[in-house]
């Protein structure tokens, strides 16, 4: 992407715009998050490749408002993993979404209503 010369280059076969790619790789997303301090769920991924666990529980220490929540056997993908790593990404995507993610989300905003 960084040495494409035109506005788009070949990737596995499929036309990627160069100049998103080159700016989604530079961006720093964590920087953004650092600076956070509204309540915030922090949910990661254990067997993550992409978003390394550490970065989630960095990401949650900085922020006094942030919960962290580690879904253990699950990748970026939020399906359970069998074999941690990008070769089990198409069994994966078969697979609907593990169905811990929407209980941690669902009861973390249930926290985050006020009690009547």
């Amino acid at each position: 992407a960084r040495a494409a010369t035109s506005g788009t280059f070949r990737l596995m076969g499929q036309k990627v715009p160069a100049r998103w790619l080159r700016d989604f790789l530079d961006a720093d997303v964590r920087a953004l998050f650092m600076r956070q301090t509204l309540p915030s769920l922090v949910l990661v991924a254990a067997e993550d490749v992409q978003c390394p666990p550490e970065d989630g529980t960095v990401i949650a220490e900085a922020n006094p408002n942030a919960e962290l929540q580690v879904i253990d056997r699950l990748s970026h993908l939020l399906r359970e993993t069998r074999a941690p790593g990008f070769a089990d990404y198409p069994r994966q995507l078969k697979a609907a979404m593990d169905s811990r993610v929407p209980e941690v989300v669902a009861g973390w905003l249930d926290r985050q209503l006020p009690a009547d």
